[in-house]
């Protein structure tokens, strides 16, 4: 570049400048200036040639040629010199130019190379820069005098000049023509690589498809040539991506099923670029206004098939490997399974170990111009024909060994992925006449069955679904059980049809199916014959009844109905188009009826609940509430029926009446239980233990004050409690309190207290008569000291009855405070004349009852004295309990 820029710019100039050589001859200034010019013109070439551009030797200056062309004009006077020259750059100008003019894009594919699309795209382009640059130069002025001095001299290279001129101008049309519609093309190829393989064939499609607009809209593209050279470019581009996202360890990787994935996108890939080819191809058959892509495919796809193959046979080669892996789960069973399964180990292990000498093996699968792998590949089938005899000849022997059909459809549904391999296929298709001879007695069985069902008037077969249902699921089960095993045998084996045994069998086979097909006939016409006054007769039935005797009700809902809802909902399913339209418009107001059926229950289940756990003092107080619920309920026992359009607002208002009043006695039984929970707890404990509740102590009596005052307290809060309930559950009742009913709900309760109370009472009282029993190991319950007091011996406390702070006024207080318990609650039925339960009639009779056997107690302690008063000194020692 800097020597041009010298040449050009400094010594170029110097050089032609005549005042620099004023004493030199013309002749040598002329040769001089010739010389400068070709150095110029050279400079220029080699300049255009490192920047990958086409530069003619132009001269630089011409005044010498218009001189010389002047003198010739004057004189006629022929210059050979300059003739010579012209004509001289005229011969290198075409050389220069027929050698541009003559590049192809196929040239980096003649010479081996293997480029892309974007080389089309560029070179294109480059050509049309160079054929601008030259076009340009071939306008300058220079040329224009050279022309004219041809043309005066009629020298023979003016028509050649011209002609370069016009090829000049024809090649540029074309190279601005064709880079103006490579450019959208340009655009995809930047995209479809940047997205990477992965979404390849998502915009194959779309390049397809201008690569059509290319070559319909350029005319200049419309050649054979053309499209060839894109299409191979475009085959590099593709197979340069699918080897880039392809794992050089492609073969070596222990995870199989990937690398089956992997290859199958890439076949997915290539078969979608050779779909899309295709479509344009026949888009441009069709339409027929434009060239036909009618070259040779192989012109265009050779290398590319090369690599399709090469994908397809490692997609076999990777599928065949995980076929034959499935064998180390197979396992057979019967007499020979052990057998059987030993073999299959023994051809799983020989197999495995090949895989692995095969995955190990140096050459490359991705290098689809080398025969290494195809030799490989072709050894690897011949070793898999030989597995798939070995296995189908094993699997021949355990289906000689299944005693039915049914063990036979097993071991077939185990053993279907291998039978798909055409080699087994064809060595197992002989088992056929073993499983036609199953298949024919299971028509006999089934056959049998059919005839059994038809002689029988209840069968029996409908016992968990509605009869006509039932029916016709077990028609549809029996043909089942002949058209499953028919199917699968008939897709495996390529069945001799044309066999008599074959032919009987599959006569037999087709007269089952049209008699199954009959009795299904049969059953669905005889539900349909008086359907429709079925649904009538029903659907204008009550929605309650009751029963006369218990008085309970019931929902009126006809079996006959539910039966048609689920037979019509069955048969919907084996799309019969001619379900009577009573049974359809029964099916679609099976919503309905759910929604009815739902409220209904609840009705019937709240008012049941009602009438049997409803007390005989809680009836008076409800009476009001049931009859108003009856008086709803007997439109729905009399004229309400199942398609009245007022049903649902009847049935909504009842159940709202109903679900109050249950609502309201249930929480009212819920505050008796509670009650009854309180009064429950007090007989739990008695009022008085022995201390620390140890049976070997004497009873607690410290603190007694206070401890008598705690359990009073509790007693009150209870009776407070309970007293708050019985208010609650006359609100919940609506109950007047001056009423009758509600006052022998209080007595009621009032006697539930009582009892309570009583057992209350009782259980404290029996731990004074369990305690102070005189047995042999009875632990003492008090405790009397016996004291010297000068010469008198003395009790404390007192045994004696007078006394006024003795043993017995213990005793009698403990019994007291025992009784007035009673008095801290206040009385349910506050109506009777006692405010509190202390005098009530068994209270006060067990008072009495207890009294005398305390007084008894009280003599039996006085002969206990008597007796220790004659006793030893030693013996008095032991003191007296």
């Amino acid at each position: 570049m800097q020597l041009s820029c010298a040449i050009q710019q400094v010594c170029g100039p110097l050089l032609r400048d005549g005042k620099n050589h004023p004493m030199w001859p013309n002749l040598i200034s002329e040769d001089i200036n010739r010389h400068v010019d070709s150095m110029c013109s050279m400079t220029s070439v080699i300049q255009g040639q490192v920047l990958g551009k086409t530069v003619l030797p132009i001269p630089t200056t011409t005044c010498w040629m218009e001189t010389s062309y002047n003198t010739f004009k004057m004189y006629e006077n022929y210059d050979r010199t300059l003739a010579h020259t012209i004509e001289t750059q005229v011969i290198s100008w075409s050389s220069l130019i027929q050698k541009l003019l003559q590049q192809h894009s196929s040239d980096l594919l003649q010479k081996g190379c293997i480029p892309g699309p974007s080389a089309e795209i560029r070179f294109w382009a480059s050509r049309k820069n160079n054929l601008e640059s030259i076009h340009h130069q071939l306008q300058s002025p220079s040329v224009e005098i050279m022309a004219r001095v041809l043309e005066a001299m009629d020298s023979s290279y003016h028509p050649t000049i011209n002609t370069l001129i016009n090829n000049v101008s024809n090649a540029l049309k074309e190279a601005q023509d064709v880079d103006l519609y490579l450019q959208p093309l340009d655009a995809q190829l930047f995209q479809l690589e940047k997205n990477g393989f992965s979404h390849i064939d998502k915009c194959t499609p779309a390049l397809f498809h201008t690569i059509f607009l290319i070559w319909t809209n350029c005319q200049y593209y419309q050649r054979p040539a053309h499209i060839v050279v894109l299409l191979q470019e475009l085959c590099n581009l593709f197979i340069e991506q699918a080897s880039a996202y392809l794992p050089e360890d492609l073969l070596c990787r222990e995870d199989t099923e990937e690398s089956l994935l992997m290859t199958k996108k890439v076949v997915k890939a290539l078969r979608c670029f050779r779909e899309s080819y295709q479509a344009q191809k026949e888009r441009l058959a069709k339409e027929g206004r434009y060239p036909h892509w009618d070259f040779p495919s192989a012109m265009a796809f050779s290398r590319f098939n090369q690599f399709k193959n090469r994908m397809l046979q490692l997609e076999k080669l990777f599928e065949t490997v995980l076929e034959f892996q499935r064998m180390e789960k197979l396992d057979f069973g019967g007499v020979k399974g052990r057998l059987y399964s030993e073999q299959v180990s023994k051809i799983h292990n020989e197999f495995t170990n090949y895989c692995q000498a095969l995955k190990h093996s140096k050459n490359n699968p991705l290098d689809f111009t080398s025969q290494a792998f195809e030799v490989e590949y072709n050894g690897f089938q011949r070793r898999i024909a030989e597995f798939e005899r070995r296995l189908a000849n094993l699997l021949c022997l355990a289906f000689k060994d299944c005693t039915g059909l049914e063990s036979a459809l097993k071991m077939l549904t185990i053993v279907g992925p291998f039978l798909e391999r055409r080699q087994i296929r064809q060595l197992f298709s002989s088992s056929f006449i073993l499983l036609q001879q199953h298949f024919s007695k299971e028509l006999e069985n089934c056959t049998f069955l059919m005839k059994s069902q038809l002689n029988q008037v209840d069968s029996g077969v409908s016992k968990n679904m509605a009869h006509t249902s039932g029916v016709l699921k077990w028609a549809k089960m029996l043909k089942e059980r002949i058209e499953t095993p028919w199917e699968r045998f008939r897709l495996l084996f390529d069945l001799p049809a044309q066999s008599t045994e074959m032919a009987n069998v599959y006569s037999t086979y087709r007269d089952m199916l049209s008699l199954l097909d009959q009795y299904e006939e049969d059953i669905y016409t005889e539900w349909c014959n008086d359907l429709e006054q079925s649904c009538l007769i029903n659907l204008n039935q009550p929605l309650i009844s009751r029963n006369p005797t218990s008085g309970l009700i019931s929902i009126n809902f006809s079996p006959k109905l539910a039966e048609i809802l689920k037979d019509v909902k069955y048969i919907h399913t084996l799309s019969k188009n001619t379900i009577p339209p009573a049974a359809i418009t029964v099916f679609d107001s099976r919503d309905i009826f759910r929604k009815y059926l739902n409220s209904l229950q609840l009705i019937v289940q709240w008012y049941n609940h009602l009438k049997m756990t409803a007390l005989e003092v809680e009836l008076p107080l409800i009476r009001a509430d049931l009859a108003a619920v009856d008086l709803q309920l007997a439109k729905a026992e009399t004229s309400l029926t199942w398609q009245d359009q007022d049903c649902w607002n009847v049935i909504q208002s009842t159940k709202h009446l109903v679900q109050d009043l249950a609502h309201r006695v249930r929480r009212a039984k819920e505050n008796f239980d509670t009650i009854q929970s309180v009064i429950k707890g007090w007989s739990k404990k008695a009022m008085f233990s022995r201390k620390d509740n140890k049976k070997s102590s004497l009873i607690q009596l410290e603190s007694r004050t206070d401890y008598i005052s705690k359990e009073y307290s509790s007693m009150k809060r209870d009776g407070d409690f309970i007293n708050q309930l019985i208010q609650v559950n006359m609100v919940l009742f609506h109950a007047d309190p001056a009423s009758k009913g509600w006052q022998s709900y209080l007595e009621y309760v009032d006697e539930v207290v009582v009892e309570g109370l009583f057992s209350y009472i009782n259980h404290s009282l029996q731990f004074f008569v369990d305690n102070m029993e005189s047995l042999p190991s009875q632990p003492p319950l008090f405790e009397a000291q016996l004291i010297l007091n000068g010469s008198v011996l003395c009790f404390s406390p007192s045994i004696d009855r007078d006394a006024g702070d003795g043993l017995y006024e213990l005793v009698e207080g403990l019994i007291g405070d025992v009784f007035k318990c009673s008095m801290n609650i206040w009385r349910i039925a506050d109506h009777l004349s006692m405010e509190s339960y202390q005098r009530n009639e068994r209270i006060s009779d067990l008072e009495i009852v207890f009294m005398r056997r305390h007084n008894f107690m009280t003599i039996h302690l006085i002969v206990c004295w008597s007796s220790f008063c004659c006793q030893s000194p030693d013996q008095r020692r032991h003191g007296l309990y």
